[in-house]
């Protein structure tokens, strides 16, 4: 069986994480370039966050299973950020931000698990005569 969707599904997830980490480099150097507030418990958490997913896209290019695990890991932070500090409107923020993370998680960890060897040679097993 070819391993080839899966292969495109984890190069996918990859080139999807190093744009989200990308955009985020680019909204934290506005935020801190361009912002007059305090720097509050919010800002921090946010930091944080966005410098975990940073890392996790970095990470992506060689551990994928750990890229993965961080990515779903770092949705739930998101959302659960979001919850508290977003006001009336929560589903929005979690569209644009968690829904992102999760589906990148997904596409590395289904494209490791999938694509790996060992997947297949359990499976599927060539037939000997």
């Amino acid at each position: 069986m070819d391993r080839t969707p899966f292969t495109i599904m984890r190069w996918t997830g990859r080139i999807l994480a190093t744009l989200i980490a990308m955009i985020i480099l680019l909204t934290v150097t506005a935020m801190m370039i361009g912002s007059d507030e305090p720097f509050v418990w919010e800002s921090v958490a946010v930091v944080i966050l966005f410098g975990s997913s940073v890392v996790a896209g970095a990470l992506s290019w060689w551990k994928v299973k750990i890229a993965g695990y961080i990515y779903i890991f770092l949705a739930a932070l998101f959302s659960i950020f979001v919850m508290f500090s977003a006001g009336r409107n929560h589903w929005m923020p979690i569209v644009m931000v968690g829904v992102p993370h999760l589906a990148v998680g997904l596409m590395l960890l289904f494209g490791w698990w999938k694509g790996s060897p060992d997947f297949y040679m359990k499976w599927f097993k060539p037939k000997t005569a």
